[in-house]
C-alpha cells in the first residue's frame, strides 16, 4: 500500500470521525470543517493531510470524553478495515496518548484500549505488538501494574516470535526495565534487582549506551529501596557521571538526592552534605536557564530542603535549618496544592468514566481481577508482616526485657534523685518563707502597728526609717529572687538577643544606688561597651545579684571595682568587693550546688541563698562560666563569661 492510498484512507477514517459528533456544532463550524476534509480528500499532500488531522483534534478537544472515545473508536476500527498501516495507526494511538495524559483523560483512553483489545480487525502481528507496547507504558504510568505486567510479558514473548526482533532493541530494552520497575513498585525488590542486572547486560550486548546509564540508575535507586547502600553508591556515582556528560542533568540532581539520603543514613554528614548542596546549584541552574524548571523540579526542590533542613540542624546551625526547613514546608503545601487540582479534576473524570463502565460489560470482569489480586496481595502482606513480627517477638524479647529492667533501674534512680532534690527545694523554700520572709515582714507590722497606736514616738520613728527602709530592700531582693527562681524551675524558655552589656551594667547599678548611699560604697566601672549573645532578663538577674551580693558583704566606705575582659567568642565580666570575702566551706557549697544558709552582711543585711544559685544556673544556661575567688576579711570577686555577639 502505497502513501498516497494511505493518507486517503487516513482522511476516510476523521471523515467518519466528523461525522460521530458534527451535530454537536453550529452550521458555520461544520461546513469549515467539512470543507477541509473534502479539500484534503482531493489532494494527498502532506501539509494539507496534517491541516485536517489538527482540525479533527479541534474540534475533538472540544467534546466531552464520550464523543472523544467514541470518535477514535471508530476512527481505529475502520483504520484496521481499510487496510491502515501498523505504523500510521502507531501514530494516532501515541498522538491521542499524549493528548489524553495532558487533558487528564486516561480513563476513556483505557477503556480504549480495553475495547481494542478483542477486536478480531487488528489480527497484524506487528500492529498487536505496538498496541502490547502502548498498553504496557501506559498502564504502567497509571498505576495499573496486573495489567502492565501482563502486556509487558506479552510484548516481550511475541517480539521473540518475530524475525525483525533486532529493530525494536530500543523498545526491548525498555520494556525490561518496565518489567524491573513494576517489581520494584510492588516490593518485590530481589526480583527487580536481577532484572535491572540482566538489562544492563543485554544493553552492553547491544551497546545501546543510553539505556545502559538509564538501568544502571534505575538499579541503584532499586537497591537503595532495599537497604543496600555499598552496592548503590557507586552506580549512583556513575549515573552522575554520565548523566553530566549527556546533559542530562535531572537525572543527575535525582541521584545525589539519594546519595544525600543515604551518606545521611550512614551519618556521614559530610558527604551527605556534599551531594545536596551539589544537588541544589544544580536545580538553581535549571531554573536560570528555564524558569519553568522551577515547578517541573519543585518535588526534587522539596526534598533537597528537606535533607539540607534535617543537616543543618544535626550541625546545630539553626538559622540555616529554619531556613531549609520553611523552604520544604512551603514546597510541599505548593504540590499538595497542585495534587488537589488535579485530584478535582480526576473526580469529575471519574464520574463519567463509571458512566462508561456500565456500557463495558468486560470492565467488570477486570475489576473483579484487581480486586481479587489486591485481596491476595493483603492476604500475603498481613502473613508476612505477622511472620516477621513473630520472629523478631522471640528474638528481641529477652534483650528487651533485659534493656526495660535497665530503663526502670536508671528511671527510679533518676526519680530518687529528682525527689531528693524538690525535697531540698521545698525545704529550702519554706526556710525562706518562715524566716528571710516572715521575719522581716513581723518587724515591719509591729513597728508600723505601734507608731500608729502612738506607742512610739515620731522622732523615734524617724531614727527606725534606715532599718525598715534596708529590711524592705532586702524583703524586695529576697522575692524578686524567689519569684525568679521558681520561673527557672518551671522551665522558662531561654530568648538570647543582641545587646550592651554595659548599658545593663548602669542599669543595675542606677536600680541599687539607694542601697550603697546607705553604706557610702562607690563603684568603679572599668568595663567598656562590649556587644554580648544572651537573654536580657537572665542578664539582668545575675548583675542584680552579684552586685546586690558585694554591696551586701562590703565594708562601709569602700569601693566596688567592675571590670570586662575580651577572650575571643566570650566576654569575663569581673565584680570584686572589699569586704568580709567568703570561708573555703562556702566556696564548695556554692560549686557544688548544695544548699546553705546565707550570711549576714555587714550592715546586718539578711538573704536567703538564693542569688548565687540563680546567677550559676542561668549564666550556664547562657553558654558561659561562674567562678568565685573569695579571701576571708578581704574581699570576694565574683567572675562569669558571656557569648560575645
Amino acid at each position: 500500500m502505497n502513501t498516497t492510498t494511505t493518507q486517503k484512507n487516513l482522511i476516510k477514517i476523521l471523515f467518519i470521525g466528523y461525522l460521530l459528533f458534527s451535530t454537536l456544532f453550529s452550521a458555520s463550524a461544520q461546513n469549515d470543517s467539512l470543507q477541509i476534509l473534502l479539500q484534503n480528500m482531493g489532494n494527498s499532500s502532506s501539509e494539507q493531510h496534517s491541516k485536517a488531522v489538527q482540525q479533527i483534534y479541534e474540534l475533538a478537544n472540544r467534546q466531552d470524553n464520550q464523543s472523544l472515545m467514541d470518535f477514535f473508536k471508530q476512527a481505529l476500527e475502520n483504520s484496521a478495515k481499510a487496510g491502515i498501516s501498523p505504523a500510521l495507526l502507531d501514530e494516532m494511538l501515541y498522538n491521542f496518548s499524549e493528548q489524553s495524559k495532558a487533558k487528564q483523560l486516561e480513563q476513556p483512553f483505557t477503556l480504549m484500549l480495553l475495547t481494542l483489545e478483542n477486536n478480531p480487525d487488528f489480527s497484524n502481528p506487528e500492529l498487536q505488538l505496538q498496541l502490547q507496547y502502548y498498553y504496557a507504558s501506559y498502564f504502567y504510568l497509571l498505576k495499573e501494574y496486573y495489567y502492565a505486567e501482563k502486556y509487558c510479558n506479552l510484548y516481550l514473548k511475541n517480539l521473540e516470535k518475530l524475525p525483525s526482533a533486532e529493530e525494536h532493541s530500543k523498545q526491548i530494552l525498555n520494556m525490561m526495565n518496565v518489567s524491573a520497575l513494576i517489581d520494584q513498585e510492588q516490593n518485590k525488590i530481589d526480583q527487580a534487582i536481577e532484572k535491572f542486572k540482566s538489562t544492563i547486560d543485554s544493553a552492553k550486548s547491544k551497546k545501546e549506551d543510553a539505556w545502559i546509564g538509564i538501568t544502571s540508575g534505575n538499579l541503584a535507586y532499586c537497591l537503595f529501596l532495599g537497604g543496600k547502600y555499598a552496592e548503590a553508591i557507586p552506580l549512583f556515582e556513575k549515573d552522575i557521571q554520565l548523566s553530566k556528560v549527556t546533559f542530562q542533568l535531572g537525572s543527575a540532581i535525582n541521584s545525589e538526592i539519594v546519595l544525600a539520603e543515604i551518606y545521611h543514613a550512614l551519618k556521614d554528614n559530610q558527604k551527605a552534605f556534599e551531594y545536596a548542596d551539589s544537588a541544589k546549584k544544580q536545580l538553581a541552574l535549571l531554573t536560570s536557564i528555564n524558569p519553568n524548571n522551577y515547578r517541573t523540579y519543585m518535588g526534587e526542590r522539596s526534598q533537597v530542603s528537606k535533607i539540607l533542613g534535617k543537616l543543618y540542624f544535626e550541625m546545630r546551625d539553626l538559622a540555616k535549618a529554619n531556613e531549609f526547613i520553611y523552604q520544604f514546608v512551603s514546597l510541599e503545601d505548593s504540590l499538595k496544592l497542585l495534587n488537589k487540582v488535579g485530584e478535582f479534576k480526576s473526580i469529575l473524570q471519574a464520574i463519567q468514566f463509571d458512566k462508561q463502565m456500565i456500557e463495558v460489560g468486560e470492565l467488570n470482569t477486570k475489576i473483579k481481577e484487581k480486586q481479587q489480586q489486591l485481596n491476595q496481595i493483603i492476604l500475603i502482606a498481613i502473613i508476612l508482616s505477622l511472620t516477621i513480627i513473630a520472629i523478631l517477638f522471640l528474638v528481641r524479647k529477652i534483650s528487651k526485657a533485659n534493656k526495660s529492667l535497665n530503663e526502670k533501674n536508671s528511671i527510679i534512680n533518676e526519680q530518687n534523685h529528682s525527689l531528693e532534690k524538690i525535697n531540698a527545694d521545698k525545704d529550702r523554700l519554706f526556710s525562706i518563707i518562715s524566716h528571710d520572709l516572715r521575719g522581716p515582714v513581723a518587724t515591719i507590722q509591729a513597728l508600723m502597728k505601734a507608731f500608729s497606736e502612738k506607742r512610739i514616738p515620731l522622732h523615734d520613728f524617724e531614727t527606725l526609717l534606715p532599718g525598715i527602709v534596708k529590711n524592705t530592700n532586702n524583703l524586695n531582693n529576697t522575692l524578686d529572687n524567689l519569684l525568679t527562681w521558681s520561673m527557672s524551675k518551671n522551665g522558662i524558655q531561654l530568648v538570647p538577643e543582641q545587646f550592651n552589656i554595659n548599658q545593663r551594667i548602669q542599669e543595675s547599678l542606677a536600680l541599687l544606688e539607694e542601697q550603697m548611699s546607705l553604706k557610702n560604697i562607690s563603684t568603679q566601672n572599668n568595663c567598656i561597651d562590649f556587644e554580648v549573645f544572651a537573654d536580657k532578663n537572665h542578664l539582668d538577674v545575675i548583675l542584680r545579684n552579684v552586685l546586690n551580693n558585694a554591696i551586701k558583704f562590703s565594708y562601709p566606705n569602700s569601693t566596688i571595682e567592675i571590670d570586662g575582659f575580651d577572650h575571643g567568642d566570650k566576654i569575663e565580666i569581673r565584680i570584686m568587693d572589699h569586704g568580709v570575702g567568703m570561708s573555703a566551706d562556702q566556696l564548695r557549697k556554692i560549686n557544688n550546688n548544695e544548699v546553705f544558709k546565707s550570711a549576714t552582711g555587714t550592715s546586718g543585711e539578711k538573704g536567703s541563698g538564693l542569688g548565687l544559685q540563680l546567677v550559676k544556673e542561668f549564666v550556664e544556661k547562657n553558654g558561659g562560666r561562674f567562678h568565685i575567688e573569695s579571701k576571708e576579711k578581704i574581699g570576694t570577686t565574683m567572675c562569669f563569661t558571656i557569648p560575645k555577639f
